[in-house]
């Protein structure tokens, strides 16, 4: 798709000869379906395709969805949610394991809680091991931090030499610090 009315739009460059590609789109939300934000893309080379990590952002509610793309025709192969039932989830990032053949995506949940009749918000930061060939999660995500701090922008790599996942994150003690 070299459609310009695709949301998410790329372009490849050469590194030998520093030469652009022309522009191509890959990716729009189907109408009235909300707005695809955020978007982070790994090629994966293994099975061809390019994996977009990004935030589908409706009226009331946020999920972290998985875009799977045929690298060579940049026709989308699945787009996949991540997140569960969870409402309000943002900041998404994701990992490539090569050894593995497995992706890691993380994410932030915003939820709020009744405390003493006052309504506190409170943040997850998420974890979840995705399949390399099918996109689909390998078990269960995981809670990797509960705080009611503001937790944001999960980060994620793959350490070959120790071959362990390793992530990081903003954490401050009150919001908009």
């Amino acid at each position: 798709g070299t459609e310009s009315s695709k949301v998410f739009q790329g372009r490849r460059i050469n590194l030998a000869t520093m030469a652009l590609s022309n522009r191509f789109g890959i990716a729009s939300a189907p109408e009235g379906e909300g707005s695809m934000e955020y978007p982070y893309a790994l090629f994966n080379r293994a099975v061809d395709e390019v994996a977009v990590i990004y935030q589908l952002t409706r009226a009331y509610t946020e999920e972290v969805r998985l875009l799977r793309v045929d690298a060579k025709t940049e026709d989308p192969i699945v787009d996949i949610k991540l997140s569960g039932e969870q409402f309000h989830c943002a900041d998404p990032h994701l990992a490539w394991a090569a050894d593995l053949e497995e992706y890691l995506a993380v994410w932030v949940e915003r939820y709020t809680r009744l405390v003493d009749e006052d309504e506190i918000t409170y943040r997850r930061i998420w974890a979840q091991v995705l399949d390399a060939e099918t996109g689909q999660p390998a078990g269960d995500a995981v809670v990797l931090v509960e705080e009611r701090y503001a937790l944001r922008l999960p980060r994620c790599r793959y350490n070959g030499q120790l071959r362990q996942w390793e992530i990081m994150w903003r954490e401050t003690a009150a919001e908009g610090a």
